[in-house]
């Protein structure tokens, strides 16, 4: 086992070596080091590779075909290789047809020709490297380094074009069947006409836009709006106190409002859908004659789970001044608990109502 990896280690390194050789334009130093290579490993498929791509370029087809031959015995079902096959043996065939029509013809008729493929390898082959345009094309579609245990590759299927009705694509091109396309239908772009006022009409009466014909998900952010509207109510919003109280007559008012949170409206498949989650913090003031007091209260869920009517949570009721101690159970009782409070509960219900009203 030992002996069959340095077998095909050398094998590689030869390769290599004939591939660097090739890049040179060094084909005959390209076909020694491939000849190496298979004599390390005769199993060994890109060492027959190199010797085909060596042989073609120095003009020797028929060892060209004989060393891919060698190749795709060894890898039958290679597509890369078949087609490099076939190329060589095409080019052996012309190239014979070439020499038996010159052997025909008589040396007098005979024009020599400047230089032969022959001759222009050996004239590129030295040690020296040549310049980028002394590359050939069997140089450029050489293969890459080789690495031990890689598959062997190369033809324009493993740089991933393919052809399809006769035009070069991409692998990730793809070719629907009828049936597919006829499920799925046209799915070309159109143009939209200059009069859309008859779908801007049914998309308004679905309450979404005239580019959401489907009435899918389609939500507007109307924050800003909610909160201007829903302070300018609660700063409008006073109660007076009834002639049944200790104190018939006295005024409490909003002093300061302040919400926070956000609101949006959604439609979907032709319903509505009211968003909002607020948190309203009220300062409020008392005054029934020379009696004053002040405070706030905050309501932290004012949101679309409350049932209209059923009031709202509050939190941190505080009072801040009373000119008299006494006062206190007046506010607790017509300011907290009732009164008041109430008179704001109503005032966001309503808002609650103008909301879909307008949206």
């Amino acid at each position: 086992q030992d002996s069959d990896t340095a077998k095909t280690e050398t094998a590689i390194l030869y390769s290599n070596v004939s591939l660097v050789r090739a890049k040179m334009s060094q084909w005959s130093m390209a076909q020694e080091a491939a000849q190496q290579a298979v004599q390390a490993d005769q199993v060994y498929v890109k060492g027959w590779w190199r010797l085909g791509q060596a042989e073609s370029a120095m003009g020797n087809y028929t060892k060209s075909v004989e060393a891919l031959q060698q190749a795709t015995k060894l890898e039958p079902d290679n597509k890369a290789l078949q087609k490099e096959l076939t190329k060589q043996e095409e080019k052996a065939k012309k190239a014979a047809e070439e020499k038996k029509k010159e052997a025909d013809t008589p040396a007098a008729m005979r024009v020599d020709e400047p230089q032969t493929i022959e001759k222009k390898a050996a004239a590129t082959d030295s040690n020296s490297t040549p310049s980028s345009t002394a590359k050939t094309k069997e140089d450029d579609s050489a293969m890459q380094v080789d690495i031990d245990g890689t598959d062997f590759s190369k033809s324009e299927h493993i740089r991933g074009y393919k052809i399809v009705n006769g035009k070069k694509t991409s692998f990730f091109h793809n070719e629907l069947s009828e049936d597919a396309a006829r499920l799925i239908g046209d799915i070309a772009p159109k143009k939209l006409d200059a009069d859309t006022g008859s779908s801007s009409t049914a998309a308004g009466a679905k309450g979404t836009s005239a580019w959401n014909q489907a009435g899918t998900w389609e939500e507007k952010d109307v924050t800003n709006w909610a909160k201007t509207s829903l302070r300018e109510r609660l700063l409008a919003t006073t109660y007076t106190l009834p002639e049944s109280s200790p104190a018939p007559g006295a005024l409490v008012l909003v002093t300061e409002a302040k919400v926070t949170g956000n609101a949006s409206c959604a439609a979907v498949r032709g319903k509505k859908r009211y968003i909002y989650e607020l948190c309203v913090t009220l300062d409020w003031s008392f005054s029934h004659g020379d009696h004053q007091a002040d405070g706030s209260i905050v309501l932290p869920d004012v949101d679309g789970t409350c049932v209209l009517g059923d009031g709202y949570e509050e939190a941190n009721w505080k009072v801040d001044r009373a000119d008299d101690p006494s006062m206190r159970p007046l506010l607790e009782t017509f300011v907290h608990k009732q009164g008041w409070r109430e008179a704001i509960h109503e005032t966001i219900d309503d808002w609650v109502r103008h909301f879909k009203d307008t949206y």
